[in-house]
């Protein structure tokens, strides 16, 4: 091997070696992205339901309207890269907070509201756990739940 082999030899293996670092990096970075999962009790542990809306009176649900409600949030399982850093909703106009509480006491609560302008219209955000997107469809039921007095 001439000395201009060894050279060349010597500067691809160092770009490999960098490209490896390089690829690790970006797995290390990527994968280190927290989830969040929406922690939600079953509905068997669940004594109720409370929505109040901002500025409103409290509804609240038990029963089958708890479940409904519960049935709602839970969506089809979900998870989100966004962070909730806060004990409510910052800069939303409108929100609904939903406290539930359980047979064996204790209460958790999170909020459903919408803020249009944003990449996602209608969200759930669960105080220091995350923010998740919901549809449409999804806030109205709750709001409409909010907004009754039938229980």
């Amino acid at each position: 091997m001439t000395k201009q082999q060894k050279k060349l030899a010597a500067v691809l293996c160092c770009a490999a070696g960098v490209g490896v670092l390089l690829c690790a990096a970006v797995h290390f970075w990527l994968s280190g992205q927290r989830s969040y999962e929406l922690h939600l009790p079953d509905f068997g542990d669940l004594k109720g339901v409370a929505l109040t809306q901002r500025g409103g009176g409290e509804v609240k649900l038990v029963d089958a309207y708890a479940e409904d409600v519960l049935f709602i949030l839970k969506g089809n399982g979900r998870t989100t890269k966004t962070e909730s850093v806060q004990d409510a909703p910052v800069n939303v106009a409108d929100w609904i907070q939903v406290d539930m509480s359980f047979q064996k006491g204790g209460t958790s609560t999170l909020f459903v509201y919408h803020r249009p302008g944003k990449d996602g219209e209608y969200f759930i955000e669960q105080p220091y756990n995350g923010i998740y997107e919901i549809s449409g469809d999804e806030y109205n039921s709750i709001w409409r739940y909010a907004s009754e007095s039938q229980a």
